[in-house]
C-alpha cells in the first residue's frame, strides 16, 4: 500500500500557501522526510534554496510530473504527508492531512425502497506536526511520524464526537439510526 505525499516549498512565509510535487510511495517522514533531510544536507550543502531549484523548480516544465499545490483550502484527503520547505528560514514544516470536524447532509436521491438516503461526508485539513531545521542534527523521524498519526487519532475521535444530529437521524460508527 502506498503511502501518498507532496515535496513542496513555500509561497507564503507562513507555509500554508505551498506548490509541490506528487510522490506516491513511502511518503512517511522515516521515508520520504528522512530522504528530503539526508539530500538537503549532503548533497545541497544544508541549503534549502538549492533543492527547492533542482527537485520542485525543475519539474514545472511541463514534464508529465503531477503539481500539487494548495492555497490552505484545499483539501488534504489523498495526500497524507507533505514537506514544506521554506528557503528564507532554511527549515522545512511538516505537515499531515487529518480529519477536520465532519459534515452531515442529506443527498436527495432515493434507494431501493423509495426512501430518502442519508450520507455523511469527512472533511480533512493540513495540520502542523514538527519543523525540521536544516543547520540542525538529524530529527527523530519516528517521534515525527507517530506525532503526526496521534494526532490524526485525536482529530478521528473529535470529528466523530461532533457528528450533528439531522432531522432526526444520528450517524452512527454502523450507519444513520432513527432518534
Amino acid at each position: 500500500m502506498s503511502t501518498r505525499g507532496a515535496i513542496a516549498k513555500a509561497l507564503s512565509a507562513d507555509g500554508e500557501q505551498w506548490v509541490g510535487i506528487y510522490n506516491h510511495f513511502d511518503s512517511y517522514p522515516t521515508g520520504l522526510g528522512a530522504s528530503i533531510f539526508s539530500d538537503v544536507v549532503d548533497k545541497y550543502d544544508g541549503f534549502a534554496i538549492k533543492f527547492i531549484a533542482d527537485r520542485i523548480d525543475a519539474k514545472f516544465d511541463g514534464d508529465g510530473d503531477l503539481i500539487w499545490s494548495t492555497d490552505g483550502q484545499d483539501e488534504p484527503l489523498f495526500i497524507e504527508w507533505v514537506y514544506v520547505l521554506e528557503p528564507a528560514t532554511n527549515t522545512m514544516l511538516v505537515l499531515t492531512g487529518c480529519p477536520a470536524p465532519s459534515q452531515t447532509y442529506l443527498l436527495k436521491t432515493w434507494d431501493d425502497k423509495k426512501l430518502w438516503q442519508l450520507k455523511q461526508r469527512q472533511l480533512y485539513r493540513w495540520e502542523y506536526v514538527d519543523r525540521v531545521y536544516f543547520g540542525g542534527s538529524e530529527p527523530p523521524w519516528t517521534l515525527i511520524e507517530r506525532s503526526g498519526t496521534d494526532l490524526c487519532d485525536r482529530r478521528l475521535a473529535e470529528s466523530e464526537e461532533a457528528r450533528p444530529d439531522l432531522y432526526g437521524w444520528r450517524l452512527e460508527r454502523t450507519g444513520f439510526k432513527r432518534k
